[in-house]
């Protein structure tokens, strides 16, 4: 959707299908698994397997194609995969732990301390 505001689209979404993006870290971040598609294999933006007709993937975060002809078997699977449901365990890969979080505002010295 190109017309409706991006956090109610992305409320909305099962999976995101995304080549290189933000989306794709605001996705995990909120439990919402990845479909990396395209770009013939030169680049992932975090590294998982690749989702091949052949072979049953398995419960993942993040997911992979890299050919056209791949992608209708790829999201067969994929959601069988969603619809048996995903452990929130598959996502702690891609998060920060809390201690690793730093408040935007506290990067700059002259901002006010909370």
């Amino acid at each position: 959707s190109t017309d409706e505001p991006f956090l109610e689209v992305m409320a909305m979404a099962d999976l995101l299908i995304s080549f290189s993006s933000t989306a794709i870290e605001e996705a995990l971040q909120n439990d919402i698994p990845v479909l990396l598609y395209g770009c013939g294999g030169r680049y992932l933006h975090v590294h998982t397997d690749n989702v091949l007709p052949s072979a049953h993937c398995k419960p993942a975060a993040v997911y992979a194609v890299r050919k056209a002809g791949d992608l209708a078997p790829a999201l067969r699977q994929i959601q069988e995969m969603l619809d048996r449901g995903l452990d929130r365990s598959h996502f702690e890969l891609y998060r920060f732990a809390p201690n690793q979080c730093v408040p935007i505002g506290s990067l700059w010295a002259d901002s006010p301390k909370s």
